[in-house]
């Protein structure tokens, strides 16, 4: 019931920090795409040392407890996000009890094994095609190639990253095996440049673009507290493949032949992805954004910290597969035996083998 104040009178105070009480404190928990709110209750000056009061705050709040309401569709206020360069509390980490967490790390490991992990073999192939089925094209027309197999990986990212969010794993993942293995398989069938680069430059590079990315979202949204050392063990598994395809390759083509080499790759991948698409899935519900909104992508770029991360991660990549793509070729124009030269792309794989997954502990180890 109101109560009406005589003119001339003022107006009592309509907070309590007019009456001389610290202001609530709103701690914000961001943790795989769930936000959570906790804002303790406020507290008068002369208890603000001495009290450990803990409560929440009534609207808009959400429990710890129920991170999933927020994530549902809810959204957070925007005067309680926190504000660059303030220190956010560590979030909780997510229940780890059950298989799942660990069901859904495995089959990204066997995601990243079947896209990073042949990606890292691609100077297998552009030593091979120089020599081989493409010798009347110049290293440059043969380099478009594996080229472009890096070139749709990365750049395929907010395609796949948009078709997560709405629609979550099954059919990201479903699709890009199916068209990851189909495009190996044409190309174990091509003899022409440019059905090389439809079958493995285009089509196989854009199916394992969707695995990579059905493996990183899934895997994130299972672990918090433990996501460096999720994410370093998931890494290693394009490592490890970047170790073995290049073995698997070059003892296959003199013994089975260029086609069933590329075909008893494929079959690996497939049975791998399969492996996968039965364990990966999200731990959030996907939800559809009946629109598509390009401000979705740009808006993240007006924060300077994100702009400078993101040209920095542009400017690591511009160079960081030219050893990979160069490395059999310019060892063999400097005199390396092509015995051992093809070991070249193992060795360099497999200290990135090793060290991935020692940083990532070390991280969690030394925050």
């Amino acid at each position: 019931m109101g109560v009406q104040i005589p003119d001339g009178m003022p107006a009592p105070p309509e907070s309590p920090t007019a009456l001389g009480a610290v202001a609530p404190k709103t701690e914000v928990f961001l943790c795989d795409g769930a936000a959570v709110q906790k804002t303790p209750l406020p507290q008068c000056p002369s208890h603000a040392e001495d009290s450990n009061a803990d409560g929440f705050s009534g609207a808009g709040t959400v429990n710890e407890a129920d991170p999933e309401k927020l994530a549902g569709g809810a959204d957070l206020p925007e005067e309680a996000s926190p504000a660059v360069g303030t220190e956010v509390p560590e979030p909780p980490d997510l229940p780890t009890e059950g298989p799942a967490p660990w069901l859904v790390l495995l089959g990204g490991w066997c995601c990243l094994f079947c896209s990073f992990g042949w990606i890292n073999c691609i100077g297998v192939f552009q030593d091979y095609y120089q020599q081989h089925q493409l010798h009347n094209y110049s290293p440059s027309a043969v380099s478009w190639i594996p080229s472009s197999e890096i070139f749709l990986m990365n750049f395929c990212g907010p395609i796949f990253g948009k078709i997560f969010d709405d629609y979550g794993t099954r059919y990201l993942l479903g699709g890009g095996s199916i068209v990851h293995v189909f495009g190996l398989m044409m190309a174990s069938l091509s003899s022409k440049y440019y059905q090389f680069f439809l079958a493995q430059g285009f089509c196989s590079a854009v199916g394992a673009s969707a695995v990579y990315f059905a493996a990183i979202g899934s895997v994130g949204t299972w672990f918090c507290k433990n996501r460096a050392a999720a994410y370093g063990v998931l890494a290693s598994g394009s490592s490890l493949g970047g170790v073995l395809f290049p073995i698997i390759v070059t003892k296959l083509v003199p013994r089975a032949g260029f086609a069933w080499a590329m075909r008893a790759a494929a079959f690996l991948i497939l049975a791998l992805l399969i492996v996968a698409n039965l364990t990966v899935r999200s731990r959030i519900t996907p939800r559809l954004k009946p629109r598509f909104h390009l401000q979705d992508f740009t808006m993240p770029l007006r924060e300077p910290v994100f702009l400078v991360l993101t040209a920095a991660n542009l400017m690591v990549f511009l160079g960081l597969f030219l050893p990979f793509n160069y490395i059999i070729v310019e060892a063999k124009e400097n005199g390396m035996s092509p015995s051992l030269s093809m070991y070249l792309l193992s060795m360099l794989n497999a200290v990135r083998y090793t060290y991935k997954p020692l940083i990532s502990m070390l991280k969690v180890a030394n925050p």
